[in-house]
């Protein structure tokens, strides 16, 4: 058991988006975590934390629920700048070409770094559509990845019929 405090976060000083129906911003405003879930949300000065509780000064930044990307192939960012400029068609049979060679650490690695990307640009929830896999274990190391970077995840295994 962990002790009192240890899951207790007070974000403060940032525009707050609670995204409610009431379509509240709340500038300066606050957000208090108490054993790991939302307790109390607010307008102006937080309420004085416990003395183990973590503190965030979010001024000049937004505080909002995280984001959600419904569609991604996570470890196609090992692509990206390669084929710019291309048709479609003609982009996505270099996709396709190139993912057959790759090896499953490359779909860890481009995984693991599509991960990273999202939770940095605010997505904390992504639907990983999967394929292209030469191998099973491409799949397994895509998942693998995903775990490892804390991300919340759907993985969409998906096949394509040519017909």
């Amino acid at each position: 058991m962990e002790p009192p405090g240890v899951n207790d976060l007070t974000i403060f000083n940032g525009t707050v988006i609670p995204m409610t129906e009431k379509r509240l911003v709340l500038a300066p405003g606050y957000l208090v975590i108490k054993d790991g879930a939302i307790s109390r949300i607010g307008a102006g000065a937080p309420p004085l934390p416990s003395e183990t509780a973590q503190r965030i000064d979010a001024r000049g930044g937004v505080v909002m629920p995280g984001l959600t990307n419904a569609h991604t192939h996570l470890y196609q960012v090992l692509f990206r700048a390669v084929w710019e400029g291309l048709p479609l068609i003609t982009w996505l049979k270099n996709v396709y070409r190139a993912a057959e060679v790759l090896q499953p650490s490359d779909f860890y690695h481009g995984s693991l770094l599509g991960c990273v990307e999202a939770l940095k640009g605010g997505v904390t929830t992504v639907c990983e559509h999967n394929f292209l896999n030469p191998h099973p274990d491409c799949a397994k190391e895509s998942i693998r990845a995903i775990r490892e970077s804390g991300i919340r995840a759907v993985f969409a295994r998906t096949i394509m019929v040519d017909g």
